[in-house]
């Protein structure tokens, strides 16, 4: 694991700790493979998942009910969305911006990082 993949665990421990403190989520998995990372939070009916990928210049929140207490498969429309979705419907002015091939710099992930966060406390 390199020290981005690093930096953004510590970061997404800070930025989204209100999930646990304000609407009990704990986080249940924390998964690393070769594109990148991943942190899922979940309660008793929703799951978080934040995704970093260096390599695809991105970094991915998605949403989901909890379907017989699992996670649905990311294809399943019925029960999950991006949080970017969301922000499109309700915010464009919340929108984060991620441009296609722009490396990622500690100050560019930070700032993701916090917008998502921030969009996602707001609605």
């Amino acid at each position: 694991m390199n020290d981005m993949n690093k930096m953004f665990e510590k970061r997404c421990d800070d930025l989204f700790q209100f999930l646990i403190d304000e609407f009990g989520f704990k986080v249940v998995a924390t998964e690393w493979d070769p594109f990148g990372t991943e942190i899922e939070y979940r309660n008793q009916t929703t799951s978080i998942n934040i995704r970093f990928e260096p390599r695809e210049y991105r970094v991915f929140v998605f949403l989901s009910k909890l379907v017989n207490n699992r996670r649905p498969k990311y294809s399943d429309p019925m029960n999950g969305f991006y949080l970017d979705d969301l922000i499109e419907f309700r915010s464009l002015s919340s929108r984060v911006e991620q441009k296609f091939q722009e490396a990622f710099t500690p100050r560019k992930l930070e700032r993701i990082l916090w917008q998502y966060a921030t969009a996602l406390r707001q609605h």
